[in-house]
């Protein structure tokens, strides 16, 4: 294992918030190359640095002592500040990178939010690969990420593919350079994934706060095993999008200890659209999925194009189980939670959409607002058993089979 001093290779005199200095990311890649051995290195980040992208290998750790160390992204740089090594949707070469302390400046006022069409045939890399996200780990193992600040994301701050035990806690994602529809999303992942935990999460995003988004783009792989618990929003765009849309699958999610305020959407829990859409068929595969013990505050609609809501399902659900709720809505007209209809725009076309529900419940739930709010609506749906208990809103059935529904 080899230990460095950051500021004995590159000079350190950015800033973390404010950016400046001098463009270091040729001294700064020579150390991170130095990894290439794989006998491990251990750098300490002891300042501010200017940089453009950073390539990471197996066996690194990057240390910063506090929130004043850390990387800037220069501008124009247009791509990731940091990414692992070797982008793989096989095997994941990438072993065992920490991140620990700092601020991860992505500096979005002077970065495109794209580079355009890629040349591929891959969806997965023409998507990957034209948008500037900043971070992206993708064919990683064992990937741990502890007390860092990701800041001004221009679009998604971190993307995670094809991955296997990762561990992110005490993460906030500060946006105080918001935009209006940028696709400023904090914490994405992609399939095939597995065994993730999220700890502690705060912050905001122009978008997603955190997305599970396993086949998003190749239609077939999954993302199971996944533990959030503890999110914090400050009035993000959204909250937590759950979206399934292909042959892949979301399967054993739980969801816990989730505060704070958003802007349009709580939970968005179905397809979305299926690039593949044909209207009567089904899409999303989603197995047993836990929420429970959430209190969030929905303080405006930004994107009026769907009615608000604080959870949306859809698609094919095993187990659907959401206990301990507070909803308050201070948004205007708003529905607690919507199950069927149209994927995205619920009002409309109704009936094209299929969702099927095998088990749902919903447990514990109390509702208020000074403004119109529904309660638990069924639109063109199948649900073979729903179990409504100690829930302070009704159950509108429009045009939903329900077969088995127990109140209590």
């Amino acid at each position: 294992m080899k230990f460095v001093k950051l500021s004995d290779f590159a000079v350190c005199d950015s800033d973390v918030v404010f950016g400046g200095g001098t463009l270091s990311t040729k001294q700064i890649q020579s150390v991170l190359d130095t990894a290439k051995d794989g006998k491990g290195l251990f750098v300490t980040v002891d300042g501010a640095f200017l940089t453009g992208t950073l390539n990471v290998y197996s066996h690194t750790t990057l240390f910063c002592p506090n929130e004043a160390c850390g990387f800037y992204l220069a501008d124009n740089t247009d791509a990731p500040l940091l990414k692992n090594a070797h982008f793989s949707q096989g095997e994941r070469e990438d072993r065992d990178i920490v991140l620990i302390g700092g601020t991860y400046n992505f500096n979005c006022k002077r970065q495109r939010h794209d580079i355009g069409e890629i040349d591929s045939d891959d969806p997965v890399v023409k998507f990957t690969h034209s948008w500037v996200f900043g971070m992206m780990f993708y064919g990683v193992y064992s990937l741990k990420v502890q007390n860092v600040v990701l800041m001004n994301q221009r679009t998604f701050a971190f993307v995670c593919g094809n991955a296997e035990q990762v561990v992110m806690e005490n993460v906030r994602i500060d946006l105080p350079d918001i935009m209006n529809a940028q696709n400023q999303d904090g914490l994405h992942f992609f399939g095939p994934s597995k065994n993730i935990v999220l700890r502690n999460i705060s912050g905001a995003a122009g978008d997603d706060f955190i997305a599970l988004a396993p086949d998003e783009f190749d239609a077939k792989s999954d993302i199971t095993d996944v533990l959030i618990d503890g999110v914090h929003l400050n009035d993000s765009d959204q909250g937590i999008r759950l979206l399934c849309r292909g042959k892949g699958h979301l399967d054993r999610i739980i969801v816990k200890n989730v505060t704070g305020t958003y802007k349009c959407f709580g939970f968005y829990i179905n397809p979305w659209a299926s690039p593949d859409y044909k209207p009567g068929e089904r899409y999303g595969n989603y197995g047993s999925i836990v929420i429970e013990n959430v209190d969030l505050k929905q303080t405006e609609l930004k994107y009026p194009y769907t009615k608000a809501f604080l959870f949306r399902l859809g698609g094919i659900m095993d187990s659907i189980k959401i206990s301990n709720v507070n909803y308050v809505n201070a948004a205007g007209e708003a529905d607690f939670m919507q199950i069927g209809g149209d994927y995205t725009f619920f009002d409309e076309r109704e009936g094209d959409y299929k969702t099927s529900v095998k088990n749902l419940t919903v447990k514990d739930v109390t509702v208020s607002s000074s403004f119109p709010t529904g309660g638990i609506v069924v639109k063109s749906c199948d649900i073979d058993n729903f179990l409504v208990d100690n829930v302070s809103v009704e159950v509108e059935n429009v045009n939903g089979k329900i077969r088995n529904l127990i109140k209590k």
